[in-house]
C-alpha cells in the first residue's frame, strides 16, 4: 500500500474514533461547586434526557446524615457532608462512586443549626478536599484518606459573623487560594497550608458562593456582602467596585452568574433580578425587574436566555424563561420550588417534593422531555448533579440516590 495513503487512512480512522468519544471523556469530574465552569452548566452530552420515561435504573442508595451539602466527584470517588444528630457531629464522607461504600469519613463536633446539617459542598483540588461547616470550621483534608491537613475557625479567628441560617458558602479554589464568603467581603487562605493571604473586615457576608471572573487580565471575585455585590481582586482582597443590592432579611443565597462582560443577579422574597454591565470596570445597570426572584436556586443563562426558579422554598414556585436582552418574560410553568442545573441544552430540575424534570431549554415554550414523581421523600433543596451519565439526587435527611441516565 502507498505510504501516503496508509498514513491518510490511519489519521482518518483516528479522527473518526475521536468523534465517537463521549464529550465528558474518561476524566470528566464534578469536583467543584456548580461544576467545572462554576455555573451549574455541564458540557456532557452522552446521557439520555428521555430516561425518566422508562423504569428508573438505580445504581445505589445510601444515607450520609442530615444537611444540604451537594456531591463532589473526582475520578472514582464521591465526597459529601452530613450531620449525625445522635453524636452531634458533622461528617465528611468519601464514597466509592460505583458502590457508595465508605472509603473514609471524618467527624467533628458541630451544632445542628437551623435547618439541620451543613449547607456547604466539598471541593476537590490537587488531591485535597475543602469544606466549610455551618459553625465556621474551614478545613482541608487529604482526598485519598481523609487526613486533616489544616483547619481554621473562621468565626473565632477572623471575627466573621454567622448568619441566621449559618454559613453556607462552598469553597472557591482559585490558583493557590481557598476562598469563602465570610467576614464583610471574603477570606482567602493558602490552599495547601491554611495561611492567611487576605481577609476582609470583620462582619457578615452572605450565603452565596463567590464566583471568579477576568477583567483586564486580572482575576476578580463576584462576592455578595451583606448589602452589596463586590468585585474583589483575588490576589489582594482589594475591592474594585461595589453594587448595592439590599434584600429582605439580608438573604442573598443564589450565586451571581457571569455571562461574558455581564453579571446576572437574582434573589428571593420578590426582590427580583438585574443584569449589570461590567465591561467598563464599573457596574452599570442594564435592567432590573421582579420577573424572576430566585431564593437559593441559581439560574442559568443559555444562548442569551435566562432560566430560573421564581419563588421561595415552600411556595408554588414557577420555572421561568427571561430574555437576557431586557428581562422580559418569555414563559413560565408551575413545578413547585426546585433546584436545577443544565447539560447539553437541557434543564435538569429536582423540586422540593422529590420530583425530577428534564426540560428542553427553549425560549419559545416550556418543553418537558421526561419527568418522574417522588424519586426521593422528605425535602429536596439540593441541586441535582449529572456526571458521566449518572444523576445524583439528595434530600435534607441525607438520602442520596445514584440514577443511571445513560443512552
Amino acid at each position: 500500500m502507498n505510504t501516503v495513503l496508509y498514513k491518510t487512512i490511519i489519521i482518518t480512522c483516528f479522527i473518526f474514533c475521536l468523534t465517537l468519544t463521549p464529550a465528558y471523556g474518561k476524566d470528566f469530574n464534578w469536583s467543584r461547586w456548580k461544576g467545572p465552569q462554576q455555573n451549574g452548566i455541564s458540557a456532557e452530552s452522552e446521557w439520555n434526557p428521555k430516561a425518566l420515561k422508562k423504569p428508573l435504573k438505580i445504581n445505589w442508595e445510601t444515607n450520609v446524615g442530615s444537611g444540604y451539602s451537594n456531591v463532589a466527584i473526582k475520578d472514582n470517588y464521591l465526597y459529601t457532608m452530613g450531620y449525625n444528630a445522635y453524636k452531634k457531629q458533622n461528617v465528611i464522607y468519601c464514597l466509592n462512586l460505583k458502590t457508595s461504600k465508605v472509603i473514609w469519613e471524618y467527624s467533628y463536633s458541630s451544632s445542628a443549626g437551623k435547618y439541620e446539617g451543613p449547607k456547604c459542598s466539598p471541593v476537590i483540588s490537587e488531591g485535597l478536599v475543602y469544606t466549610l461547616s455551618q459553625d465556621g470550621d474551614f478545613m482541608c483534608h487529604q482526598a485519598k484518606d481523609g487526613t486533616l491537613v489544616w483547619k481554621k475557625q473562621i468565626i473565632k479567628e477572623f471575627k466573621a459573623k454567622n448568619m441566621t441560617w449559618q454559613l453556607s458558602s462552598s469553597v472557591l479554589i482559585e490558583g493557590d487560594l481557598a476562598i469563602i464568603n465570610a467576614c464583610s467581603s471574603g477570606v482567602a487562605l493558602n490552599k495547601k497550608t491554611g495561611d492567611i493571604i487576605w481577609k476582609s473586615d470583620p462582619g457578615m457576608g452572605n450565603y452565596a458562593t463567590p464566583v471568579s471572573f477576568k477583567f483586564n487580565n486580572k482575576t476578580y471575585l463576584a462576592i455578595y456582602g451583606n448589602k452589596h455585590l463586590y468585585a474583589v481582586e483575588v490576589k489582594t482582597g482589594k475591592i474594585k467596585w461595589s453594587y448595592p443590592w439590599e434584600t429582605t432579611y439580608s438573604i442573598i443565597a443564589a450565586d451571581p452568574f457571569i455571562y461574558g462582560n455581564k453579571i446576572f443577579i437574582s434573589t428571593g422574597y420578590n426582590n427580583g433580578c438585574a443584569l449589570i454591565d461590567i465591561s467598563k470596570g464599573k457596574p452599570k445597570t442594564l435592567w432590573r425587574n421582579t420577573n424572576l426572584s430566585t431564593h437559593f436556586s441559581t439560574a442559568v443563562i443559555l444562548d442569551d436566555f435566562i432560566y430560573g426558579i421564581d419563588g421561595n422554598a415552600g411556595s408554588n414556585a414557577q420555572l421561568k424563561c427571561l430574555d437576557l436582552k431586557d428581562g422580559s418574560e418569555r414563559w413560565s410553568q408551575k413545578i413547585g420550588f426546585a433546584n436545577m442545573m443544565s447539560a447539553n441544552g437541557y434543564l435538569i430540575i429536582l423540586n422540593e417534593k422529590g420530583s425530577l424534570y428534564i426540560v428542553k431549554a427553549d425560549p419559545n415554550a416550556y418543553q418537558e422531555i421526561s419527568q418522574k414523581d417522588n424519586i426521593l421523600k422528605r425535602t429536596c433543596w439540593t441541586a441535582p448533579v449529572l456526571c458521566r451519565s449518572t444523576l445524583y439526587l439528595r434530600n435534607n435527611k441525607g438520602d442520596i440516590v445514584s440514577l443511571d441516565v445513560s443512552k
